[in-house]
């Protein structure tokens, strides 16, 4: 996974952004992250547009998926 504080978001610059995590996650696995903002949850539906990160601030979306 990318270090979230490289990342800044094209919108509204904020530098407070989640990576968007697809598919069937563990839970308890990830739930520190969810906790802190570092991850937020795209759904169990992956398709070849799906964004790779998501701000905290304005909700905005950007990047391409990859499978990491």
């Amino acid at each position: 996974m990318e270090k979230i504080e490289h990342q800044q978001c094209p919108e509204c610059k904020s530098k407070n952004v989640a990576w968007i995590l697809w598919g069937y996650p563990n839970m308890d696995a990830i739930q520190d992250e969810l906790d802190k903002g570092e991850i937020t949850l795209g759904g169990c539906i992956i398709t070849d547009n799906d964004p790779k990160w998501e701000c905290n601030v304005c909700n905005h979306m950007w990047g391409e998926r990859d499978d990491e």
